[in-house]
């Protein structure tokens, strides 16, 4: 009696393997991963929402290789069709032949993954990939070109984690204020704009209510000047829809600061302080350019 050939003979004395999926521009992308072959099947655990997910509903078509832990090729490329595992019994069971493989650590990389759903404020839990062999070698992935990016705004703030705010009193008086920010694509305007996280009855928005003008420079976290200013127009989001695309580029940008910083709030000093947890967006775009003005001949 013979035992019966592994589905993907190339990856059977491999703990790893490279799993190259494709945007939708055509790029491949390598991710290493752990994977267990079951009968003509090769099961791959991943979260629902993982880049890899996302890329394999938009094309089937991958890529395998054995690799290490980091990534580095170990052999030959085979090509692959992959779906995303539906069915509760075939899940259960590659779970489970995934959990015999690599023990503990599997449990330690599902619970990271329910982990960093709660962190990004989504409900985030593992998921099931299954490829198969492809018949043929792949046919390129077309190439569809994305959209020309557009001028990046506010290139003094590029690099920097904070910046200073500096909104004006009825006088005139300039108040800077050091503010985390997010720059992000508004999908209506295809334009990029500044966002930045404050409460609602913080002095900056009840001076920009008056004065809407804003000038912002890079500072470090105490409001320490670190680059040159750029003059801005800002406005109170209320959209709930806009609000969420900028609190979403927050999460993307700070991750776990901006959830310790909103427990701080909710749970901390701000009930002691009485300050609102329920926090407001700011939307800042490049001031409009003063027209030149002409200069008389000597």
């Amino acid at each position: 009696m013979t035992d019966t050939l592994p589905v993907f003979p190339e990856l059977a004395e491999h703990r790893f393997a490279n799993l190259y999926t494709y945007r939708k521009t055509g790029e491949a992308v390598p991710t290493p991963v752990w994977f267990v072959m079951l009968d003509n099947t090769l099961y791959i655990g991943t979260s629902i929402h993982s880049g890899k997910a996302k890329r394999i509903r938009n094309f089937p078509q991958v890529i395998l290789e054995p690799s290490d832990a980091q990534g580095k090729p170990l052999g030959a490329q085979v090509a692959g069709l992959a779906r995303i595992v539906s069915d509760g019994d075939e899940i259960r069971r590659a779970q489970a032949a995934l959990g015999k493989r690599y023990g503990v650590w599997k449990d330690v990389i599902d619970t990271a993954y329910l982990v960093t759903g709660v962190l990004r404020g989504r409900k985030e839990y593992p998921a099931i990939i299954a490829v198969v062999p492809a018949d043929a070698p792949h046919a390129p992935i077309p190439h569809i070109a994305p959209p020309p990016a557009p001028e990046p705004i506010f290139p003094n703030l590029i690099g920097h984690q904070y910046m200073n705010l500096i909104t004006y009193r009825k006088t005139g008086e300039a108040v800077p204020t050091p503010v985390w920010f997010a720059i992000a694509l508004d999908q209506r305007t295809r334009q990029q704009v500044l966002y930045v996280y404050t409460q609602p009855n913080s002095g900056k928005v009840k001076r920009i209510r008056n004065n809407p003008n804003v000038t912002l420079e890079p500072s470090d976290a105490r409001g320490k000047p670190l680059g040159a200013a750029a003059a801005g127009q800002a406005r109170i989001i209320s959209a709930a829809d806009e609000a969420a695309h900028a609190e979403a580029a927050f999460n993307k940008k700070y991750g776990i600061q901006k959830k310790l910083f909103e427990m701080l709030i909710t749970n901390g000093i701000g009930r002691l302080r009485g300050i609102s947890h329920e926090g407001v967006y700011l939307a800042i775009v490049p001031a409009p350019s003063a027209p030149a003005t002409e200069t008389a001949a000597a």
